[in-house]
């Protein structure tokens, strides 16, 4: 399970965790620059993607099923165009991969009042914590302000200068990302996502040649916001 921009693995896929651990060997690991993760490599796709192959190579494991969220998506799209033979299968959740275009972007930055994405998911402050829950949630939690504070200081205050080279880098990348791969895909999305729009899965399924699960009632924290609904899916697909 690759994790995206909001926070950690640890955080992000603890429902997973729960749920898949007596079935599968459950591998979730912090990005470069996330969590407890560090290199002294320069901050790119690439390098993620490498780092994923070490950690893999380090284990033996060669019939993974790699699971990514948002930029985590991104990762796990460039691993199975890279390294295809360890997979046996890709699932791509709120991740548009080669699809996006700029002005989505731009589009995106200025619903949520922002100048570039670095300001949105590098929080600097408690309030951009709160913006960041507001946008990639169907329904936000409600966490005090104090909370927010230590929130940003737990997961956004370690590494902001590699994480926002990592957003600016990512757009170089659309050659990578394009086209099927493979590997059996599965795209799962969150339907109220206000980071990446739905019609962005629908395009992302003919690119890849993909199967598509959408999800009512869920934004752009998939996982965690409808994690039922989201751990059948995959384990079907996994199963299947």
């Amino acid at each position: 399970f690759i994790h995206g921009f909001g926070g950690d693995g640890k955080i992000s896929w603890a429902d997973q965790a729960k749920a898949f651990k007596d079935d599968y060997r459950v591998i979730i690991p912090d990005l470069l620059w996330f969590g407890s993760s560090y290199s002294t490599k320069t901050p790119s796709l690439k390098t993620q993607t490498e780092a994923i192959h070490i950690l893999l190579e380090s284990l033996s494991i060669s019939n993974a099923h790699i699971v990514g969220i948002s930029y985590g998506g991104f990762v796990a799209i460039d691993y199975a165009h890279t390294y295809e033979d360890d997979l046996k299968s890709l699932t791509i959740v709120n991740s548009p991969g080669a699809v996006i275009e700029d002005a989505e972007i731009d589009k995106f930055c200025d619903r949520v009042g922002v100048r570039d994405v670095k300001e949105a998911f590098i929080p600097k402050k408690g309030s951009d914590v709160k913006r960041l829950l507001e946008f990639s949630f169907y329904h936000p939690p409600k966490i005090p302000h104090f909370l927010m504070e230590q929130v940003k200081e737990q997961y956004f205050s370690k590494h902001p200068e590699q994480q926002a080279s990592l957003l600016d880098e990512l757009p170089s990348n659309r050659n990578r990302l394009h086209g099927p791969v493979e590997v059996p895909t599965y795209i799962i999305w969150g339907l109220e996502d206000h980071v990446f729009h739905v019609y962005d899965a629908y395009t992302l399924k003919w690119e890849m040649l993909a199967k598509l699960k959408v999800i009512p009632k869920a934004g752009h924290a998939l996982p965690g916001e409808k994690p039922s609904e989201f751990n059948d899916a995959l384990r079907a697909y996994i199963e299947e």
